[in-house]
């Protein structure tokens, strides 16, 4: 019976040591599971943005450009004021017009005994000083009428821009052709008439981007000043003031038609001079002929 359990208690022993390693054994196994297990969404999500950055990027940068175009806007005012020391007037506005970095490009005076004086300016403002030469013109006189319009050509400006570009790389293009694949007289003219057409329309846009730019820098105002002594501002009219312009009006009308009756007469009378004159002699021609018919008669 010992040897029997001592041989029962040897393979108790070996079973227990097996299952022990099998156990050791099968664990590393579940840790590289664990390891190699799918990525988690926020880490996608950022493995995302990470390869997309670029190109987003790019389109920021692209807006940017886009947005800071600085914007090109024609401006011009029309205005007419009033003044009671004209020869102050003109001397102000050129100075002012000198300070804001401009400067006047027509000028014209009226200045006749008896009559009274005005002016009218005009002149070219840098488009950043427009505003600032409208204000200081108020110490200069009393506005009268003022129209002030702003046209915008950014699109249009940019849009040349970009098809001039286009153009010019094109010429080139045709150039490098024209040097490396004519070999005959009959390409070396097509490719002159193509190159002319395309220089002929590059001008035509470099002609009005210099306008676009010019008038989009400076600004153009035309300025009317005269001269007033006493300045009456206006006022509501009253009846009487009503009465005494429709009285004005018709008394005026009525002297009006007398002065035009008699100018008119005026106008007719060496016409009805004529008339008088060939009438007279034709009068005096009847008698004549009745006088001589009586005369026969009695003979």
């Amino acid at each position: 019976m010992r040897p029997l359990l001592f041989a029962a208690f040897v393979g108790c022993a070996l079973c227990s040591v097996g299952i022990a390693g099998c156990g050791a054994s099968g664990s590393p196994p579940q840790a590289t599971m664990s390891f190699q297990s799918a990525p988690s969404p926020a880490a996608k999500v950022a493995a995302d943005r990470s390869t997309e950055a670029p190109s987003a990027l790019a389109n920021r940068t692209e807006e940017r450009n886009v947005t800071a175009t600085p914007r090109r806007v024609i401006y011009s005012a029309d205005l007419a004021m009033q003044t009671r020391d004209f020869t102050k007037a003109e001397r102000a506005i050129p100075a002012l017009v000198k300070q804001l970095g401009g400067y006047v490009t027509d000028i014209s005076l009226n200045r006749q005994q008896g009559e009274q004086r005005s002016g009218r300016w005009q002149a070219r403002i840098p488009a950043e000083s427009f505003h600032d030469f409208l204000e200081g013109l108020d110490d200069v006189g009393i506005p009268e009428r003022r129209q002030i319009t702003g046209q915008d050509v950014t699109e249009e400006y940019v849009d040349l821009e970009a098809r001039l570009a286009n153009k010019k790389r094109l010429e080139e293009r045709l150039l490098e052709l024209m040097k490396s694949k004519s070999t005959s007289v009959a390409d070396v003219i097509e490719f002159e008439r193509q190159v002319a057409q395309v220089r002929e329309e590059i001008e035509r846009m470099e002609g009005r981007v210099r306008y676009l730019t010019n008038r989009s820098d400076l600004s153009t105002v035309t300025l009317s000043i005269r001269e007033v002594q006493e300045y009456v501002p206006p006022q509501e009219p009253t009846f009487a003031t009503k009465l005494t312009e429709t009285w004005s009006g018709t008394t005026g009308t009525f002297r009006h038609w007398g002065e035009e009756t008699v100018l008119n007469g005026l106008r007719a009378l060496p016409g009805l001079s004529v008339l008088v004159v060939v009438g007279l002699l034709a009068l005096f021609a009847r008698r004549i002929a009745k006088r001589l018919m009586s005369s026969r008669q009695l003979v």
